[in-house]
């Protein structure tokens, strides 16, 4: 779950422990509408396992196919998304905020000199490569549930360390995007960042291209091109995805979830659910369980 930060605007992820800013998970994209990952930016370092053949990376508006076992070292504040070319793919996640990522460097070495998004976008390690053979058995080790509790903790600062030590020992390409480009992206980070930040209210066309600093048609054509859905599709895409983790993880009442998300009348929110998760929020709530954790 994403939110914006109040202080600097930045979009933040939602840790279920901030002292230790560093989450796992695996993610079935069959189970997600259309099989794809909804676009998304953060200040965080993810590194993506494909768990399937023939999934579809989209980062910065680059496009990579992922066999399984293939690593994808994220930068922090790129646009990514993922899509399944099949009802089989799942990705293993691993996010970390750069709090955790300065513990694990000298005083005087900061993240700044590895992680500035003018020196890559990303790094892609095949399932064969010594980069990805060396990540693969922690990975493993995670999604198996061997390590628990401090242990899970002590394995994930672990895999932070040897991400680190991988990416110094890469030679970064550094390439430095054109200023329109970076415009661009920008304008993008800020409209997303205020439909994450405001999606609950009643948000329209003109708020989000003012997000952006750009113009109504500016502003679809940049969703275009970078999120590939039009303003107002992503912003109800969101808000469902919001109201879906609401309803796995709090007990919430369906009506509340609604409002919060932005649907003030319960009977249309339930019809955009079913659409997009071919289940009634009820329904989702029973499967996917409801007790607040």
């Amino acid at each position: 779950m994403l939110y914006r930060s109040k202080t600097d605007g930045s979009l933040r992820v939602l840790y279920p422990d901030p002292e230790f800013p560093a989450l796992w998970q695996e993610i079935s994209l069959s189970g997600l509408p259309d099989g794809s990952l909804l676009p998304q930016w953060h200040e965080d370092l993810a590194l993506v396992q494909s768990q399937a053949r023939g999934l579809c990376a989209r980062i910065h508006g680059t496009e990579i196919a992922l066999q399984t076992g293939d690593c994808l070292l994220i930068n922090t504040r790129q646009l990514y998304s993922f899509r399944a070319a099949d009802r089989e793919g799942r990705i293993r996640m691993v996010l970390f905020h750069r709090a955790l990522l300065e513990s694990a460097l000298q005083p005087g070495n900061p993240p700044e000199t590895l992680l500035n998004e003018q020196r890559f976008r990303f790094l892609h390690w095949t399932a064969s490569s010594p980069q990805g053979r060396s990540l693969s058995p922690q990975l493993d080790r995670l999604s198996h549930g061997e390590q628990q509790g401090s242990a899970q903790r002590l394995e994930l600062l672990g895999l932070a360390c040897r991400v680190l030590t991988l990416l110094c020992g890469e030679r970064l390409p550094g390439e430095v995007p054109s200023a329109k480009a970076q415009k661009d992206a920008d304008a993008v980070r800020a409209m997303l960042a205020c439909v994450a930040g405001e999606y609950g209210e009643k948000l329209s066309l003109d708020r989000i291209a003012a997000a952006g600093g750009v113009s109504r048609s500016k502003c679809c054509k940049l969703f275009g091109l970078w999120v590939a859905a039009s303003p107002m599709e992503y912003l109800s895409c969101f808000r469902l995805d919001a109201a879906a983790w609401m309803l796995r993880n709090t007990d919430v009442p369906i009506r509340e979830v609604a409002r919060r998300c932005g649907f003030p009348e319960q009977s249309y929110f339930t019809r955009l659910f079913k659409l997009r998760y071919q289940c009634t929020p009820g329904s989702c709530r029973k499967r996917l369980g409801a007790s607040a954790q």
